[in-house]
């Protein structure tokens, strides 16, 4: 089972029922969380873990109770999974302090494909003076768009003003709340002409796009899992900065495929794109072997299949200290 989102935890119980084992990939917390499975509260803070009294003042309408009995609901469906699956070590450890999968909890990358021919081809080198940083996906403050357009209002006043560009690429900003959407529209029609807007984009040109910018930024405020724009700034060949939080932090080598900044602080975001800018922190990636990664994530899966079923041995792609069952 891919997510149960959409389809029910029904699915697990029928599964159970009739003798079928099931593997659980965990993507979000939504097991955890109800306020979109981000651990992040209506304040903007960032929850550790998920306790029923700060789920019923962040989520006002439900009472503490309503929450003991979400959390018994959902553990007694996650009882009958036979093994989960977890894209990031961050996202595991979530869980597992939360109960859920302590003994049979592999963490093993999502599979992706891109296409090989693409992910060998050298991104061409920008001839311009400006450094350009790429921003895709949702137009959202958790996603950490304004954070961002923030970090280059504090640019534009200072020196570096003519030597950095912020591409955006994205769209969605209607499913925003009034409040966050108004705060987002503010800063887009204050921005300069440093901040290119370009909408949304279609999937099969992300690669293309990535290689028009220099760098890929994620300043997301949640602590997110394994983000697939991270594998595509890989495949295309482009470092990543990112917030020094959850499965960015994971994800990201400083000086290996990116950097990070202070996770919500728009200064050191501004502070860290100017020294990028300045050429004091620098990162030479080569476009990812997706070919060969895919391979191994393939054969990681199939083991965690096999095992499930009773036919094979032990998992190593556990995470370290994690007990897997045979």
């Amino acid at each position: 089972i891919g997510h149960y989102v959409h389809f029910g935890l029904e699915l697990i119980d029928f599964c159970h029922e009739a003798g079928v084992p099931v593997v659980l990939t965990l993507h979000e917390y939504y097991g955890m969380c109800a306020r979109n499975g981000q651990m992040l509260r209506s304040n903007g803070r960032k929850c550790t873990e998920a306790i029923h009294a700060n789920c019923s003042n962040c989520l006002i309408s439900h009472s503490s109770g309503k929450f003991f009995l979400r959390e018994r609901r959902i553990k007694h469906s996650f009882d009958k999974v036979t093994s989960f699956i977890a894209p990031s070590r961050f996202l595991a450890s979530m869980y597992q302090s939360w109960g859920v999968g302590t003994g049979n909890m592999d963490v093993v990358e999502n599979l992706l494909h891109f296409d090989s021919a693409k992910t060998r081809i050298s991104r061409a080198a920008i001839a311009e003076s400006r450094i350009r940083f790429g921003f895709f996906g949702q137009l959202s403050v958790a996603k950490g768009i304004n954070l961002l357009l923030e970090a280059m209002r504090i640019i534009a006043a200072g020196d570096f003003s003519s030597k950095i560009e912020l591409h955006i690429f994205g769209a969605n900003l209607h499913f925003q709340h009034d409040a966050d959407k108004d705060v987002i529209e503010t800063y887009l029609k204050e921005a300069d002409d440093t901040v290119k807007f370009h909408g949304a984009y279609d999937n099969s040109q992300t690669l293309s796009l990535m290689r028009s910018v220099d760098w890929l930024v994620l300043p997301s405020i949640w602590w997110e899992n394994s983000p697939v724009v991270l594998e595509e700034a890989r495949a295309a060949g482009i470092p990543a900065l990112v917030s020094n939080i959850g499965g960015m932090a994971e994800k990201v080598r400083p000086g290996v495929d990116g950097t990070h900044f202070i996770a919500g602080s728009s200064q050191d975001l501004a502070d860290t794109m100017m020294s990028i800018a300045a050429g004091d922190l620098t990162c030479a990636v080569q476009p990812a072997d997706f070919e060969t990664a895919s391979s191994k994530r393939l054969e990681q899966h199939v083991a965690v299949y096999r095992r499930s079923l009773g036919t094979g041995g032990m998992s190593s792609c556990a995470p370290e200290n994690t007990q897997v069952n045979a």
